[in-house]
């Protein structure tokens, strides 16, 4: 269907609009996945049992086989819903732990939640209403306070920059070629993002949408900005490639001595320069 505006703003909305379409579709023919989970589980058991009444009966046992084969299609999609949310990547293909991930999904929130803090007078504050004005607070001190003075000799050093043919490929029009690249680079199986579409779909989509996304994201390159409401493919896309291109000249700006900060190099090589 086609949308009228600026490039980044096609882009999307194309996925907004896909997004509630999607979800429509998913309620329509998959449902929820609990409650269709549970469902299987009680007919696979009446199925069960009422074949173990009368076992010579063949339409019964045939009844448990396909009883039996939906629950198995139904837990295998309970079980990759788990592992996305687990957002475990190095799990091999067909893992079916559902209390390993349980237990990781639940052990991520936890250590990503913040129960009490400790404030400067050094009593601690657990009330969430008084652990966000104080959040809020510390930041605002830290960002909005008075500037230290820098001793200037601490910029007076001559280090090796890149040259200006690098400078210019930094600042090129990312190609058709390298923004694929830094798409099939993301995690096929990771966590969907907050624009709720993970790496398989722009891989497995990426002859329909590679049009509207790489004209979006010149279109922010040229621009200099990302639009407010963009989507965070954008958001995770562009430092992606900025990052893969400065990785190129990365040992042209990083001297041997730090080699805990070079992909490649090992922080135990730091021993031959005496350190």
């Amino acid at each position: 269907m086609p949308v009228h505006g600026s490039l980044d703003f096609i882009f999307t909305y194309k996925l907004k609009r896909l997004k509630g379409v999607i979800k429509e579709w998913n309620l329509t023919v998959f449902g929820k996945i609990h409650s269709r989970l549970k469902q299987d589980q009680l007919r696979f058991e009446y199925a069960t049992l009422c074949s173990d009444e009368d076992p010579n009966d063949v339409s019964k046992l045939n009844l448990v086989k396909d009883v039996m084969a939906r629950l198995s299609e139904t837990q295998l999609q309970h079980n990759s819903m788990l592992k996305q949310k687990a957002r475990n990547q190095w799990l091999v293909e067909g893992s079916s732990n559902t209390t390993f991930f349980h237990n990781s999904i639940r052990t991520r929130r936890s250590s990503n939640t913040i129960s009490e803090l400790t404030d400067s007078d050094g009593h601690t504050i657990s009330d969430y209403d008084h652990l966000c004005d104080h959040v809020v607070q510390f930041y605002e001190d830290k960002f909005n306070g008075h500037e230290s003075d820098l001793d200037a000799s601490l910029f007076d050093y001559e280090h090796v920059g890149i040259s200006e043919e690098d400078s210019l490929v930094m600042d090129r029009i990312p190609t058709p070629d390298e923004i694929k690249q830094a798409v099939f680079d993301l995690g096929a199986d990771s966590a969907p993002g907050p624009d709720g579409f993970s790496g398989c779909f722009y891989r497995h989509c990426w002859d329909i949408i590679n049009g509207y996304l790489i004209k979006a994201i010149i279109f922010c390159w040229n621009t200099g900005q990302i639009p407010n409401g963009a989507n965070s493919s954008l958001i995770i896309l562009l430092p992606k490639i900025i990052a893969t291109r400065v990785g190129s000249v990365l040992d042209k700006l990083v001297s041997e001595e730090h080699v805990a900060f070079m992909k490649g190099r090992n922080i135990h090589e730091k021993h031959q320069f005496g350190f």
